[in-house]
């Protein structure tokens, strides 16, 4: 990626990575806070009434991935209960993987 990441300034090509945050002001970036969105997500089933709540997380090697969980572990205890560990399913960003783990 980063001989992409060297060319692209000196084309016309207009460029916006997603998720990749680049030391290159001529390289535009968006970024997802995944912390504050994955806490949002819990706190709405929360607020629903939700308290037997599962996450099936992404790959946890992954900073996306230990984000969200962070964030999704975080709503629980700031509504004074918590995630059990038979409630935190090990999963990866494959639809099958979710598919088996809700199963």
């Amino acid at each position: 990626m980063s001989e992409a990441v060297d060319i692209l300034p000196e084309t016309s090509t207009r460029t916006v990575y997603i998720e990749r945050e680049l030391d290159s002001p001529q390289i535009d970036s968006i970024m997802v806070d995944n912390v504050t969105a994955a806490r949002l997500a819990a706190e709405h089933l929360i607020n629903l009434g939700h308290r037997k709540i599962v996450i099936v997380t992404g790959l946890m090697k992954t900073i996306t991935g230990r984000q969200r969980f962070q964030g999704f572990a975080d709503a629980p205890s700031a509504h004074h209960f918590s995630l059990p560990d038979e409630y935190i399913l090990n999963g990866n960003i494959k639809l099958d993987s979710g598919v088996y783990m809700a199963r």
